[in-house]
């Protein structure tokens, strides 16, 4: 058995195959329809999670619970934060794409945002450098943290 944590920043294309088992979607077909993507590509998540001792829901809620990790989903986008690392992984039909943020780029994006309120865009761009390339990751992601981060800082 290995950290599950170790195991979503090694391979952060397993999280959304790690949410549906712990979801209770334990079987190829069951998986495919919840995830909508190929069948193939499920075959060959549950294989890498069997390897790692990961199919069992009981075993990957234990892992879960005591590395503190928290899933948020949206239609077919889970969101991960472990340690300082966002993981944002989107199910595609036949792959999943990742990426992965420092928590401190998300920080500085939301006071961005925030400024843009108040002042004009091209202003604010000489601020971090690849302003267009960080926002574009970290948009959708606010969107879904929303209230809730807004309420943390």
């Amino acid at each position: 058995m290995t950290n599950i944590k170790e195991l979503m920043l090694k391979k952060p294309w397993l999280i959304p195959f790690i949410a549906s088992v712990l979801k209770g979607y334990t079987s190829p077909s069951l998986i495919t329809k919840y995830l909508q993507c190929s069948g193939r590509l499920v075959k060959s998540a549950l294989f890498f999670l069997k390897r790692y001792g990961l199919v069992e829901r009981e075993v990957i809620e234990n892992e879960v619970s005591k590395n503190k990790v928290c899933f948020i989903r949206k239609g077919k986008i889970f969101i991960v934060k472990i340690g300082a690392t966002i993981i944002f992984s989107k199910v595609l039909k036949r792959r999943v794409k990742v990426y992965t943020l420092p928590y401190n780029v998300l920080d500085k994006v939301n006071n961005i945002e925030n400024e843009k309120l108040r002042h004009r865009a091209d202003v604010i761009r000489f601020v971090i450098k690849n302003y267009d390339e960080i926002v574009g990751y970290c948009e959708e992601l606010l969107l879904f943290l929303g209230k809730e981060y807004s309420k943390k800082n």
